[in-house]
């Protein structure tokens, strides 16, 4: 089982690649939607990316390696613009983990 730190450290680094631009740590905002979902989404501030100053990130909860290529990845700006409509974008089938969505 992972820390806390490695786990955002994993997300930091898919969000660094999926991104392609240096991602810094700043929040975690716990998420809940009814009966579908709920869990952490972290926030990264990304520096350098060339439409979007935040995205929302976490492991596929189905995830059993929780690897890179688990992760949702989604740039805060709209429709997205907080960490509930990330996750609601992903429920909706926006992306898949491993791919970065706009």
């Amino acid at each position: 089982m992972r820390s806390n730190q490695e786990y955002v450290e994993l997300l930091r680094q898919a969000v660094e690649k999926l991104q392609g631009c240096s991602a810094t740590h700043n929040a975690t905002v716990f998420v809940h939607i009814e009966s579908l979902w709920q869990g952490d989404v972290e926030v990264f501030e990304l520096l350098g990316h060339p439409v979007a100053e935040k995205c929302y990130a976490w492991l596929d909860p189905r995830s059993i390696a929780g690897a890179e290529s688990d992760c949702f990845a989604f740039l805060h700006r709209a429709p997205v613009t907080s960490a509930k409509e990330a996750v609601q974008a992903s429920l909706a089938g926006t992306a898949e983990p491993g791919q970065a969505a706009a």
